[in-house]
């Protein structure tokens, strides 16, 4: 079953939620030029997911493609496959294995040496949280659905854009201006990634299900929730780094999706946590935001329903009590941890009233002591 990890309650359970195939697929409109956007995100693993954007490609035709590579990595992968078409990620993997950041491509001197120092050590700690147990596949590089859709546009003469790999230029160019990318403060904050239950609790659960599915199978389930969730830990333990390899690439690729694809249906790939931004970026722009339904937390709250729960508990409480002839534990609708309940019971339990004529006392009888009682000091009905 795919999707396990999809937030879910009884009023929106999973099976509500549409194909989970299509989960990193984003279809966005500009009314003012009469054009559409298909925003695919890829991790570069799931060989899934890569024929299902083959087919997307196929059956939407797109008039030019937006693609996060550059022309050389796609010549040397055909070139070392042979002239062959790969079938999986780990044939695209291994015709292309190069050095993410082509640091050796830097001339050396006192300032880049300096950048250097602090950006090798930068790029082993981090492959190693963010590694993610590849499967001979890396959710950093371009893969086989990047691959399919070169070979699509080429063979059906469409217009391919390359934006460059995950360090191109750009962020290189970022990356050397940013100081702040010390050893000392990023141990620190990998130490402190997870320091509250709750960020305990996910990653304990995403990075074992990566242990036990494997990332290919894993990134098949990816979705809006989940690669916030793995962007904003990347922001807990690299905050500076985040905003250029993710912020500020967002903003790059937007302008050029907007500004320099062709055509009526256009169509861009990118690494997943591109998508969030790019969404917002793209519907900010042509002002197809989607409004959210307003919330009047006064004039929405259902006083009706909430009187009939509580109505509904007392009188349940008291048949459970009158059948097992005691008193019920609390008097509440549900358990807390509020030392009243947990620690004081017997306060919790017991009837507050004025004297033997006052009908409240009604509200500590729950085996009909008073069935047979003549000439009640008090008239029932008085109690509430």
């Amino acid at each position: 079953m795919r999707n396990p990890n999809y937030w879910s309650d009884i009023g929106f359970p999973n099976y509500e939620r549409g194909d989970p195939l299509m989960n990193s697929v984003k279809l966005l409109e500009d009314p003012q030029n009469n054009r559409k956007l298909i925003l695919v995100g890829t991790m570069n693993c799931s060989t899934v997911l890569a024929d299902r954007t083959r087919k997307l490609i196929e059956r939407a035709n797109p008039d030019s493609i937006l693609v996060e590579t550059t022309p050389h990595w796609y010549d040397e992968v055909l070139n070392n496959l042979g002239g062959t078409m790969p079938k999986t990620n780990a044939e695209v993997y291994n015709a292309y294995f190069k050095p993410l950041a082509n640091l050796y491509m830097i001339e050396n001197n006192l300032r880049t040496l300096t950048f250097k120092a602090k950006m090798y050590p930068w790029l082993m700690i981090m492959g190693q949280y963010f590694g993610l147990g590849m499967d001979n596949c890396s959710a950093f590089r371009a893969g086989l659905e990047v691959f399919n859709a070169i070979t699509y546009a080429k063979q059906n003469h469409k217009e391919v854009l390359y934006s460059g790999q995950l360090f191109n230029s750009s962020v290189m160019k970022f990356l050397a201006g940013e100081p702040r990318m010390y050893l000392l403060p990023l141990i620190y904050r990998l130490g402190r990634a997870n320091n509250n239950q709750f960020w305990s609790k996910e990653w304990d659960g995403y990075f074992g299900q990566i242990a036990v599915h494997g990332f290919s199978n894993f990134s098949e389930w990816f979705d809006d929730i989940t690669i916030n969730w793995f962007i904003k830990l990347f922001e807990r333990i690299s905050p500076y780094q985040k905003r250029i390899l993710v912020d500020q690439e967002d903003d790059r690729l937007f302008h050029l999706i907007y500004e320099e694809l062709n055509g009526k249906t256009i169509m861009a790939i990118v690494n997943h946590w591109h998508i969030p931004g790019l969404e917002y970026h793209w519907r900010h722009t042509t002002g197809t935001e989607i409004k959210q339904e307003f919330i009047n937390p006064i004039g929405d709250f259902d006083i009706n329903f909430n009187l009939e729960g509580k109505l509904m508990n007392e009188q349940l409480r008291r048949i459970k009590s009158k059948a097992a002839k005691t008193e019920p534990a609390v008097t509440s609708d549900y358990l807390t941890t509020y030392v009243k309940q947990s620690l004081e019971a017997e306060r919790e339990r017991h009837v507050f009233f004025d004297g033997y004529t006052d009908p409240e006392l009604e509200h500590g009888l729950y085996n009909d002591e008073n069935k047979e009682v003549q000439n009640l000091p008090y008239e029932k009905k008085d109690h509430h």
